[in-house]
């Protein structure tokens, strides 16, 4: 014997007699010691109290009477690990078996389903006769008003000590002293008034007459479940406004990432509540569920499934989506829409942007368009957005027969955004009603129902009452965890009749696989994986990044089809000086954060869509907060890897952080997920010496080198800073314009620029209608060129952007001139009302800038001859020459030496000198080349936060050459 001490337990009221208290080691305990302790159960029940260590093993276990308490010591391998066989040769473990089979005696436990799994898991035992006492409570299992009941009620009871007394929840920090009060406290409330006849009529924990594959199985599950438990911090780094107020002996904050998360509490001044939303929580497996009449679905299993009237209907495939399935996607709907026996349980695995979700869609099309009337379809996902994805593209195809249940927490102004095209279909769970009756009435006949899986697993769902799931369809389901099944199996088993999942193990796996690889999704269950209908084509990614996820991640199996196939579309920026940092428990690189916020300001003023993803949430903060303090647009543009999985976006930028260990990236399957977001091109912010060196073994560095080592491919960290910087400080090293050119080139539209023409159209000002501008209403650069007379009056107007020319001819028989062709104050300008569309539309346009040559004096022109006024002008010269103001300077600066063959006569004709001083009758004739060209020469000036956009650069060249 280790010990023996007294204990005087203090929950109750008035406090009770002390207990008797032994510890044992159990290779030390003895025939005598269990005999000694065995005697004194004359009341039929024991109560036990377990204390895990490391991984949640078993380390003690605490037995107890009346009167006594037996603590025994559970032995402990060099490495670490519970030597289960020594059940069958340690005299200790023996006498513990027979005392723990004995059928006439009742254990109980608080938590008796993680204590009878340890107890076959870690030492190899069985237990006959076991209650779990937080199951035979009315409130929710793991709150802190079921422990008091289940002790008889707080009345009964010290409240500080209980609480105090399971505040360690069953680790083995604890002392024994609170083990052995913890085990006599569970006899107790075996034996109370208002407890005993729940004790006695509750469902018993058998483990002895289990299957020990079953048994197996259920053990992994529950601890599985308490490892990702334990795994959960204690406390929270939560980001909030700087700004606060502390009035009255309140604080007011607030949280700057969601607006939901934190509510207000009654209680101490010291206590706050925190409600988190989305966490995955723990999943217990309640006593019903371990039932010897339960039994878990095994590849030897013999299932029994629901079949109704209708079960034996074909169902045809009816989709009305324009584009149509491929070959791949009709086989898995036609799985899914299967009667027979072999297709039950469907497994389809869909990579990345292969449409699983369109899959999804056409099976609820032709199931709800055939004659099986009383089907229902159950769409389930691990996380909300998950399934607001299914229902986009229910939308997307017509369908609006279905309702989407969303918790209260999820909906409300969070992320109610994300809800806008599917309000009408959503019940939220602050409305779901009580009685069956109202729950028809909401669901307004609908048979196709959507929601998360711990929803559909709570028992309080009422839809599900009279709407029980037949068909039920699992995205996301190489995210979810076997165990997180259990419940919802074990509630719908009666009227299941087929099972879909649908996910792709490559990609993230279940929450809390980084720490505990042991964790599995259906998708690792080789009976059922080896079946997998596998959707070969992907419709997202441009080919270059396709073909190499197909190659490196699939074997080859994933074929791509898409418009976008230069190598160009994937760019990576080298920031050698960025460093990774380490903060909190993440990471951040504030190099990486400055270049991103460059990017992200070229891309948005380019009008691209785009989103800034990071494998480190550290990182995803910072990033946040960057874009907010450079004043561009910052909601739902930063993500973590983990939180943009199902999701996507046209240009994606992305920082690893990490320049010194691998980190993220040693997950081959998170860093698939990082790498196949964008549909159009990526930029991947990084340090050239760290991917190809330390992560050059990673799906990363493998990129970088299938990308080879072309100078292309790569871009300095410096060009981009120029580029954001635009030359605003003259003092500071410049980039040459054709490389800054090259620069915005690539990262925006991924292709060399090339030369076209643009259509140019003359409309007279007396013409003009509102729709005569109708091209040029968007914010992209417009460029304008003025045409004079040889006596300074503005004749014509044109108008550019890289896609058309407009030249406005005005009707002046008069106008002030310049120098001492200027008029007196009694020359009266045109005043036609039709200029207002002009003014309103076009030069002081809503969004977007002006650019021109001299904008000085063509503003002052426009109001002098036509009583028009500018909003947003640019002067061209001012950015882009800093040698003089000649227009042809500020050209060659741009167009670079390679594009010399634009230095022609007819290019110097048009520009000899600045227009405000020579004054040609020809000028007006060239000025559609003119106003294309400053459309885009002016948007790198650098006293705006604007930049070349080489979509547009394509007018410049038309316009010069069609001169």
């Amino acid at each position: 014997m280790e010990n023996s001490f007294n204990v005087n337990p203090q929950i109750f009221r008035p406090t009770c007699h002390s207990i008797s208290v032994e510890v044992w080691h159990e290779n030390a305990l003895t025939k005598t010691a269990v005999q000694s302790f065995w005697n004194t159960v004359t009341d039929g029940v024991i109560g036990m109290a377990p204390a895990y260590g490391s991984k949640c093993a078993l380390t003690t276990l605490a037995l107890s009477s009346k009167s006594n308490v037996l603590v025994i010591r559970i032995s402990v391998s060099k490495a670490g690990k519970k030597t289960q066989n020594q059940g069958n040769r340690s005299p200790g473990r023996i006498l513990l078996r027979e005392l723990l089979l004995d059928q006439t005696i009742v254990k109980t436990a608080f938590k008796m389903d993680k204590l009878a799994a340890a107890l076959y898991t870690d030492i190899g035992l069985f237990i006959a006769n076991g209650v779990d006492l937080l199951s035979t409570g009315k409130d929710e299992r793991q709150s802190l008003s079921t422990l008091m009941a289940v002790l008889g009620g707080e009345r009964t009871l010290n409240k500080s000590k209980v609480v105090k007394l399971f505040e360690q929840e069953e680790k083995d920090s604890g002392n024994t002293t609170d083990i052995a009060s913890q085990a006599w406290a569970s006899h107790q409330a075996a034996l109370l008034e208002r407890t005993s006849p729940v004790v006695a009529t509750s469902a018993k924990i058998n483990t002895h007459v289990l299957d020990e594959m079953h048994l197996t199985v259920l053990a992994k599950i529950v601890r599985d479940a308490d490892r990702l438990v334990a795994l959960k911090p204690t406390r929270q780094k939560n980001e909030v406004e700087k700004r606060h107020s502390e009035k009255q002996g309140k604080l007011e904050l607030t949280s700057s990432r969601f607006k939901t998360r934190i509510m207000t509490t009654h209680g101490s001044n010291q206590t706050i509540e925190i409600r988190t939303v989305g966490q995955r929580g723990e999943q217990r497996i309640s006593a019903k569920v371990t039932n010897e009449e339960k039994c878990i679905w095994l590849p030897a299993e013999q299932v029994s499934w629901f079949n109704t009237s209708s079960s034996t209907i074909p169902i045809a495939l009816s989709f009305p989506s324009p584009r149509k399935l491929n070959a791949s996607q009709r086989q898995a709907v036609n799985t899914i829409l299967s009667n027979e026996d072999a297709h039950r349980i469907a497994l389809i695995h869909g990579p990345p942007g292969t449409g699983k979700t369109t899959v999804i869609a056409a099976a609820v099309t032709s199931i709800m368009a055939s004659r099986d009337y009383d089907r229902t379809i159950w769409l389930v996902a691990q996380s909300n957005v998950a399934v607001k994805n299914i229902a986009e593209k229910l939308v997307d195809v017509g369908f609006l027969g279905f309702r989407l249940l969303v918790s209260k927490d999820f909906h409300f102004d969070w992320h109610e955004h994300l809800y806008q095209r599917i309000e009408k279909t959503v019940i939220r769970s602050d409305d779901f009603p009580q009685s069956v009756v109202a729950a028809e009435r909401l669901l307004l006949g609908s048979r196709v129902i959507l929601c998360t899986l711990s929803m559909l697993s709570n028992q309080k769902l009422i839809f599900s009452r009279f709407l029980a799931p037949q068909t039920v369809i699992f995205d996301e389901a190489s995210q979810i965890e076997v165990g997180d099944y259990l419940p919802f199996l074990q509630r719908f088993q009666s009227t299941l009749r087929k099972l879909v999942f649908i996910g792709d193990d490559k990609q993230l796996a279940p929450y809390g696989h980084g720490d505990i690889p042991e964790l599995r999704s259906i998708f690792e269950m080789p009976h059922l994986r080896d079946g997998a209908v596998f959707l070969d084509t992907q419709y997202r990614m441009p080919v270059p990044i396709g073909n190499f996820i197909s190659r490196e991640v699939y074997g080859g199996r994933l074929k791509s089809e898409h418009p976008i196939k230069a190598m160009s579309s994937c760019k990576f920026v080298d920031v050698a000086a960025g460093h990774e940092e380490k903060s909190g428990n993440s990471w951040g690189n504030l190099r990486e954060v400055s270049i991103a916020v460059s990017l992200a300001r070229i891309f948005n003023s380019t009008g691209k869509a785009y989103r800034v993803i990071t494998p480190y949430d550290a990182q995803r903060s910072k990033l946040e907060n960057a874009l907010k303090a450079a004043n561009l647009p910052w909601e739902d543009r930063c993500f973590n890897v983990d939180s943009f999985q199902g999701n996507e976006a046209d240009y994606i930028i992305l920082s690893l952080v990490r320049s010194q260990k691998i980190g993220f990236m040693k997950d081959p399957r998170r860093t698939n997920v990082m790498l196949t977001r964008c549909k159009k091109g990526m930029v991947i912010l990084t340090s050239r010496k760290f991917v190809e060196g330390v992560a050059s073994s990673s799906l990363v560095g493998g990129l970088a080198k299938a990308w080879g080592l072309k100078a292309s491919n790569w871009i300095e960290a410096l060009s981009v800073l120029n580029a954001r910087a635009a030359e605003r400080v003259h003092d500071m090293p410049r980039m040459p314009p054709s490389r800054l050119l090259n620069l915005m080139q690539t990262l925006v539209d991924g292709a060399e620029f090339s030369l076209v023409r643009i259509p140019t159209t003359k409309v007279l000002e007396l013409d003009i209608t509102a729709d005569t501008f109708t091209a040029f209403d968007h914010p992209r650069p417009i460029g304008l060129s003025p045409g004079f007379s040889s006596t300074g009056k503005l004749l014509a107007l044109a108008i550019a952007d890289d896609k058309q020319c407009t030249i406005v001819e005005f009707n002046v028989r008069a106008a002030p001139g310049y120098g001492r062709n200027r008029g007196g104050r009694d020359d009266k300008p045109s005043l036609h009302r039709n200029l207002d569309d002009l003014q309103q539309t076009i030069l002081c346009r809503p969004a977007g800038e002006l650019f021109a040559f001299d904008m000085a004096p063509l503003s002052m022109s426009l109001w002098g001859d036509a009583k028009l006024r500018v909003t947003n002008a640019v002067d061209i010269q001012s950015g882009l020459s800093a040698v003089d103001r000649k227009p042809l300077t500020a050209i060659k600066e741009i167009l670079g030496k390679r594009n010399a063959r634009f230095e022609g006569p007819k290019v110097a004709a048009s520009f000899p000198v600045l227009p405000h001083l020579a004054i040609k009758p020809t000028a007006t004739s060239g000025s559609d080349g003119y106003a294309a060209e400053v459309s885009t020469l002016g948007s790198g000036c650098p006293h705006r936060p604007r930049y070349l956009c080489p979509s547009s650069f394509e007018a410049i060249l038309a316009g010069l050459e069609a001169l």
